[in-house]
């Protein structure tokens, strides 16, 4: 289920289109403060997942956090769209 293309979820290139444009807007206000909130928060996201995949990388058992249910599209083992 790791990164398999064939569960991939079309409905994630609208809202990554979204989410684009929502930045665009707030950087063409000059608003970098909103920008770089979401900004951090989202790096934020992803050490927390790099620890988990070398958690489980060493551990050779299991990770901290999994997804275990239906998700658009599994990035690391925690992370998903």
């Amino acid at each position: 289920m790791l990164r398999d293309a064939s569960q991939f979820k079309w409905y994630t290139v609208t809202l990554l289109v979204l989410v684009m444009y929502v930045y665009s807007v707030e950087v063409e206000r000059r608003r970098f403060d909103i920008v770089f909130a979401g900004l951090v928060f989202w790096f934020a996201d992803w050490f927390n997942e790099i620890v988990n995949a070398l958690v489980l990388h060493f551990s050779h058992r299991a990770a901290l956090w999994t997804v275990t249910g239906s998700t658009s599209y599994l990035v690391l083992i925690g992370l998903c769209i």
